[in-house]
């Protein structure tokens, strides 16, 4: 038995073809299973189900022996030999170029479900970083809000201490330095 190098061509099937297959002219190959189900029965006309082309039933479609013995191609003159032998390199060449889509299409949609689930992972990351990001600005804006304030006090102690110090000895201005300490001790607890 030989090594298969087909595949069923109907949609969704791509089992390998070791015994038997449907073989049209338009060089699609089809398990038994899907052969028997849409050329077995058919009337004289029928639509290959891989291209949809339509095909005479007596004479674009055979089911095949994938195994034949040496001797059957032994009995047929060299120049129909050689006619075989075109037709099966054109299907054998047809069906290396349907693997490689199938292959292709199955390496797309691949990538096409990674690149997606990782499009998925980085918008979520993304948004964990801009609320991340938030939330330092945040704080950041309540630090420089609380550095204002402080900065704001200590104006008004070093104003307070430097009318202190032009008037030493002045009772009004030691108490006008005091009275401003008051303040800020209610105004940064309440």
């Amino acid at each position: 038995m030989a090594k298969p190098f087909m595949n069923c061509n109907f949609k969704n099937c791509g089992a390998a073809l070791t015994k038997f297959a449907w073989i049209t002219r338009c060089s699609h190959v089809f398990c038994d299973e899907h052969g028997e189900m849409f050329f077995h029965k058919a009337g004289a006309q029928v639509r290959c189900p891989a291209c949809n082309e339509v095909k005479n039933r007596e004479t674009d479609l055979i089911r095949n022996d994938l195994n034949p013995t040496d001797l059957l191609i032994s009995t047929v003159r060299p120049g129909k030999a050689l006619d075989f032998a075109l037709h099966a390199c054109r299907l054998w060449s047809h069906q290396m170029e349907y693997r490689r889509r199938c292959n292709t299409d199955q390496v797309v949609r691949k990538y096409e479900g990674l690149t997606l689930e990782s499009t998925v992972q980085l918008q979520s990351e993304n948004k964990e970083l801009k609320n991340y990001v938030q939330s330092i600005e945040k704080k950041l804006k309540q630090t420089n809000d609380e550095l204002f304030k402080i900065r704001a006090r200590l104006n008004r102690y070093k104003t307070a201490y430097h009318a202190c110090r032009a008037f030493p000895g002045t009772n009004s201005n030691n108490s006008a330095y005091e009275q401003r300490i008051q303040e800020d001790r209610l105004h940064s607890t309440g």
